[in-house]
């Protein structure tokens, strides 16, 4: 399960952990003040830390494709180019610089291997 990485994030995750039963869903990241979780039927609903208290905010669509190539062939020409060596360097690396990737585009990942990431503890 995705762990809170942010101040913001942690307050979104103690309100969740009141309101719902976690483990029936998946919790995913939505920005450094957003999570969102999805239930078995794929349904999804996201929240954030706003204006000093947890919101419910619409689930944002992931990146078209066009946008997700534009942004990648800015982001391998950046220079220095940014050193991202495993999941948890990536996932600094999403949460703390702006850009237009879901997590899971991000990630590289498909569908089911995205739910696997999110359900299932992972050692690096």
């Amino acid at each position: 399960m995705y762990k809170p990485h942010t101040i913001e994030q942690y307050k979104v995750y103690r309100f969740l952990e009141e309101n719902f039963a976690l483990e029936h869903f998946l919790l995913a990241p939505l920005s450094r003040f957003g999570l969102m979780l999805e239930d078995k039927t794929d349904e999804k609903i996201a929240f954030a830390f706003l204006n000093n208290c947890v919101q419910e905010i619409p689930v944002p669509a992931p990146a078209d494709p066009e946008t997700v190539t534009t942004f990648l062939k800015q982001f391998r020409s950046l220079t220095p180019h940014p050193v991202v060596h495993d999941f948890e360097a990536l996932t600094r690396w999403w949460l703390n610089n702006p850009n237009p990737l879901t997590y899971q585009q991000a990630l590289g990942m498909s569908d089911d291997l995205y739910r696997h990431f999110l359900s299932h503890p992972f050692d690096q």
